[in-house]
């Protein structure tokens, strides 16, 4: 390697679609970091990395970086990739930071829908339980408890910190402080509050969750992505185990994400309506969320629920 210039010390792993676009652009501001121009470089868990291409990774990305403390990256493939962390520890050591952030996994798996419909790998008739476009399945891609294992394993759970998507849309500052008091590094006082990245509306139509898309955002082949709420609570209950698995792992409470996500546009978990541990639906008043007609209500009704990063 020729390369002299600084190398990075820490990362942002992952995971997609967790608001980690958002926590790197607010991180990059602060004067004791240096942040590589492109987020996502791509380049440890790529099939085609070789060792003779670090120089032009390094170059490329890092050699800008001057006195900074921290000098990073943000590649969210990274965090569910087999080869990655052995990549990164064979090449700088393991005395680096890591900081995840995860997204309760069926919201993250409508999200991670809509972001490949929106770039044009889905016509919006595939089923998301199929889903495979950009070379990501959405079940998978949507699982975190072996990244857990995998970075732990390789640089010691002491040196990663994992953070909620929930925390982000609670508070954004606090969120992003979390992250800078981890690396120890002093808060910052504002932040924007707009999210990058920020997509389709969602509405229940009867039993189906509606991409809000008008016929004029859709390209020739397209038509509005419609999520069946019995495959949705099907893709739920895929997810409880590693739910469990990655909240040991983590230390983060993890305990909401086992209730079957509304999708309204209020706090994602609706406690009048859960699907619990090998449960089924629970109603409060024979009301949908939000007290209304819909989805587990009397009707057919229109809710409309958040907007979903794509």
């Amino acid at each position: 390697m020729t390369y002299s210039g600084r190398v990075p010390n820490f990362f942002v792993p992952g995971v997609q679609k967790a608001g980690t676009t958002y926590l790197c652009r607010q991180i990059a501001r602060h004067p004791d970091i240096f942040f590589s121009k492109m987020k996502e470089p791509h380049f440890f868990h790529q099939k085609s990395f070789t060792e003779a291409a670090i120089d032009e990774y390094l170059t490329t990305h890092f050699a800008d970086a001057r006195d900074q403390r921290w000098v990073g990256e943000g590649s969210t493939r990274y965090f569910q990739s087999d080869e990655a962390a052995a990549r990164i520890a064979n090449r700088f050591g393991t005395d680096l930071r890591f900081i995840v952030a995860f997204r309760q996994p069926t919201e993250k798996a409508v999200s991670l829908y809509l972001h490949n419909f929106k770039r044009g790998r889905l016509t919006g008739r595939e089923s998301i339980l199929q889903m495979k476009a950009g070379g990501v399945a959405v079940v998978p891609f949507s699982l975190f408890a072996q990244g857990c294992r995998t970075y732990i394993d390789a640089f010691g759970r002491e040196r990663i910190h994992f953070m909620r998507y929930d925390d982000l849309m609670a508070d954004p500052l606090g969120f992003v402080n979390s992250a800078l008091s981890f690396l120890n590094l002093a808060p910052i006082e504002r932040t924007s509050e707009k999210l990058a990245n920020a997509g389709y509306n969602l509405a229940w139509e009867g039993e189906e969750l509606v991409a809000q898309i008008p016929a004029e955002g859709l390209a020739p082949g397209q038509v509005r992505p419609r999520f069946p709420r019995a495959e949705l609570e099907d893709l739920h209950r895929m997810f409880l185990q590693d739910i469990a698995e990655t909240a040991a792992l983590s230390g983060l409470d993890l305990g909401h994400w086992w209730d079957f996500p509304t999708f309204l546009n209020k706090p994602s978990i609706d406690p009048s309506e859960s699907l619990r541990r090998g449960g089924g639906r629970q109603r409060a008043g024979g009301k949908g969320p939000g007290g209304g007609n819909g989805p587990g209500g009397k009707g057919p009704g229109r809710q409309e629920a958040r907007r979903v990063a794509p």
